[in-house]
């Protein structure tokens, strides 16, 4: 597949897309529908949160600009011109991905490629949504157990194991350990298990004991 023109910087407005996008790069040569359905996942996103300001037109039109060149290069693909093929697409590619992941956690194998998996799959029901309401097999199994495995996998492979106490929370301390476990997620999708599991151990620790 020909090589895309670069995207500008991402606008912060569009901070919630940038994992999907990165999702996309990392497959323009593993598998191309997926990575122009991620694309198009972005795109109608980024639409809904902001259109109208400078930057993120000039971010949107750059990305269209994408869209439209991959479906040329496509253009004779049944997962880019007819939709029921397309979303069947993702749905296998990313049952197969929680699958290997599901797999390999309950084999009692950690290793930072079943935690990408799991993260990665997560990402892909998001993109499903591009072709309308889940079905049935996927709303109710994979969008909430796929990101809670990657966490749960790095916390069971913690050091840390505190024991559950009636601990008085503030506001203020559910906001951080939410900041740790943001912090965690976007880790995951560098590979960077290690910052990961600190964040996790941060969230946990304080969960558990009310002090960071």
């Amino acid at each position: 597949m020909a090589a895309l023109a670069p995207l500008p910087p991402l606008p912060p407005q569009f901070k919630s897309i940038q994992h999907h996008l990165r999702t996309a790069q990392e497959h323009d040569k593993r598998d191309a529908v997926v990575a122009y359905y991620c694309r198009l996942y972005a795109m109608q996103t980024g639409m809904k949160i902001d259109s109208k300001t400078p930057e993120c037109r000039k971010f949107l039109s750059k990305l269209m600009d994408q869209l439209e060149a991959l479906k040329k290069q496509l253009g004779d693909n049944e997962a880019i011109t007819q939709e029921i093929v397309g979303s069947a697409h993702l749905e296998n590619y990313a049952l197969k991905m929680f699958l290997y992941a599901d797999n390999e956690d309950r084999a009692g194998r950690f290793h930072k490629n079943m935690i990408k998996s799991f993260y990665t799959a997560s990402l892909l029901i998001d993109v499903i949504t591009v072709f309308g309401e889940l079905t049935d097999e996927y709303a109710v199994n994979l969008p909430e157990f796929a990101p809670l495995s990657a966490f749960t996998v790095l916390l069971s492979a913690s050091p840390l194991k505190a024991p559950l106490r009636d601990i008085r929370l503030t506001p203020e301390d559910f906001a951080r350990a939410q900041k740790y476990c943001k912090y965690a997620g976007s880790a995951l999708q560098y590979e960077d298990v290690s910052t990961a599991v600190q964040n996790l151990q941060k969230a946990l620790k304080l969960l558990t004991t009310g002090r960071e």
